[in-house]
């Protein structure tokens, strides 16, 4: 029996990203942004970071207790308990942990969301690649997003509006919902995406969130340009 009762906001954001029933992911070369992203944001929602500073955005550990998850129960032990982390800096680390998706995939074939299996490329190139078996997980997503755009509804939860933020920032959104009725709620995105939608506190992490991930994205594309170069 599956177990999705409760994803992580990495695990939705693995979800949404993916091409059809395939491994392939929809937002361009650097993925582990915005599910460095979600992590962040699931470790605030669980209470165990929160936000500091009021110019250079950090976070700091209020809860260093682990989460049962070693993926989770890693990232957060890559912040010091007596010294806050810029949120930037935090999301690149968390990018940079080996094979982070494919963590993230594990943790749902564990779900019996996906399964695991290799593949081939000319008889020679081995790779993993990560099937879908439960399509309800991500069906009952996209209707959860689809409700909170498409309708007038303020009720709207910090989880839906975290994935919406940075599903937009990472040009993922438009993929994943292929209907021409994202153009027509574009004010409506964007009221979400920024977290109009959502209390105080949970909207300043939003704002927050969304500027570092696209500064710790823009860091490694200059990076990979400038090794390039």
């Amino acid at each position: 029996m599956s177990n999705h009762s409760q994803l992580g906001l990495h695990e939705e954001m693995l979800l949404l990203a993916r091409k059809g029933e395939q491994g392939s992911f929809y937002f361009g070369t650097r993925p582990q942004f915005p599910v460095a992203g979600a992590i962040v944001m699931e470790l605030i929602l669980q209470n165990r970071l929160q936000l500091c500073g009021r110019r250079n955005r950090s976070v700091e550990v209020v809860n260093p207790a682990s989460l049962g998850d070693p993926l989770l129960d890693e990232c957060l032990g890559m912040i010091s308990v007596k010294r806050p982390v810029g949120l930037a800096t935090l999301v690149r680390r968390i990018s940079s942990i080996w094979h982070v998706l494919q963590r993230v995939a594990r943790g749902l074939c564990d779900k019996d969301i996906l399964r695991e299996q290799r593949e081939s490329f000319l008889f020679i190139f081995r790779y993993t690649d990560f099937i879908q078996v439960d399509p309800t997980p991500k069906r009952q997503l996209l209707e959860r997003l689809s409700q909170a755009i498409f309708t007038e509804s303020e009720d709207i939860d910090p989880r839906t509006a975290v994935i919406v933020s940075l599903a937009k920032s990472s040009d993922l959104l438009d993929k994943a919902i292929d209907t021409p009725l994202l153009r027509v709620h574009r004010k409506r995105i964007k009221q979400i995406a920024e977290g109009e939608s959502v209390g105080k506190a949970t909207k300043e992490v939003i704002v927050a969130l969304r500027a570092a991930a696209a500064v710790a994205g823009a860091a490694a594309a200059t990076m990979i340009v400038t090794t390039g170069s």
